[in-house]
């Protein structure tokens, strides 16, 4: 009678540690997915600081040449 007892409290025990394991993979599963997500995000958004970054220089050497010009061609200059 005790070991029957002591058998079925043993498979309970393997049941939710068994529903345990299942909900850590779960739980893993969905952190490699928002970690993939993060990358992609992270990855775009360099891409568009990056173009940012090269139009804002573009212009500030449009800038400089207009003033260059500008400078070149005053009376006296």
């Amino acid at each position: 009678h005790e070991l029957e007892k002591s058998k079925r409290a043993l498979e309970q025990q393997v049941e939710e540690m068994k529903t345990q394991l299942e909900e850590l993979e779960d739980e893993l599963q969905g952190t490699e997915d928002a970690k993939l997500r993060l990358e992609v995000t992270m990855q775009a958004t360099k891409a568009q600081f990056e173009r940012s970054l090269l139009s804002r220089d573009e212009q500030s050497d449009d800038k400089k040449r207009t003033l260059v010009k500008q400078v070149r061609n005053r009376p006296g200059g």
